[in-house]
């Protein structure tokens, strides 16, 4: 999924430098959100996820 994710953003670098070339801000921050989003799962969610399994599963085999 990490993988997926860095593709994800860099497919939106181009896209972004042409739509701050060209003034689209709404097209800017849409591609920074969802960049962003990536980000967050990547740094907060997966980690969170795993933690909470390893968790899991220290109470269930106890």
């Amino acid at each position: 999924m990490l993988e997926k994710h860095q593709a994800i953003v860099t497919a939106f670098e181009k896209p972004i430098d042409a739509a701050k070339q060209e003034k689209k801000v709404e097209h800017v921050r849409f591609a920074e959100i969802s960049m962003l989003h990536a980000q967050n799962e990547e740094q907060v969610s997966y980690p969170t996820a795993i933690l909470i399994s390893e968790y899991l599963k220290l109470k269930l085999n106890t």
